[in-house]
């Protein structure tokens, strides 16, 4: 468990760009302290071949929706865009392994918390908001608005440790 201070520092150290990347120990996310949240977060609704992103803000409004297929390329440009809003993001995903291991591995490189919400928290938690059809910008704001509620979370040490990420 890390401490609130501890994120705090984690925080400064990244705004200042001294955090150094890694591979397989990823940012920390815990329990944080109230007043102590990111300013965004991002959901990703994981896909085969595309995933779907959408960042909102501590209002829940839509900053940023987009379909990406799942390319290094694609996914390196929306980091970056995601970043431009803001560089204090927590992202939030609904698969630990196989298609997301491209992905948790360059939000991991880039010093990025990632948060684990499980398929069928998302799909519970789906059913509670407006609109009926199933989409993947759907359930991509379901899987960040999940984040931004919610105080614990599955976070980066389960997600990226876990060794079947790489297996797929």
């Amino acid at each position: 468990m890390i401490s609130v201070e501890d994120w705090a520092e984690i925080r400064r150290l990244h705004r200042a760009e001294e955090m150094p990347a890694r591979s397989s120990a990823g940012p920390i996310c815990d329990e944080l302290a109230e007043g102590n949240v990111p300013d965004i977060w991002a959901g990703v609704d994981i896909g085969k071949t595309h995933h779907h992103t959408v960042a909102i803000n501590a209002e829940g409004k839509r900053l940023l929706s987009r379909r990406i297929h799942n390319d290094e390329t694609e996914l390196l440009t929306l980091i970056g865009d995601v970043l431009a809003i803001s560089d204090d993001v927590l992202w939030a995903i609904d698969l630990n392994h196989g298609c997301a291991a491209l992905l948790i591995g360059l939000l991991t490189a880039h010093g990025q918390p990632v948060a684990y919400l499980t398929g069928l928290a998302v799909h519970r938690a789906s059913a509670t908001y407006r609109g009926e059809a199933k989409t993947d910008a759907k359930d991509a704001f379901v899987i960040a608005d999940q984040a931004r509620i919610r105080r614990a979370l599955d976070c980066s040490d389960q997600v990226t440790r876990s060794p079947s990420i790489y297996a797929r």
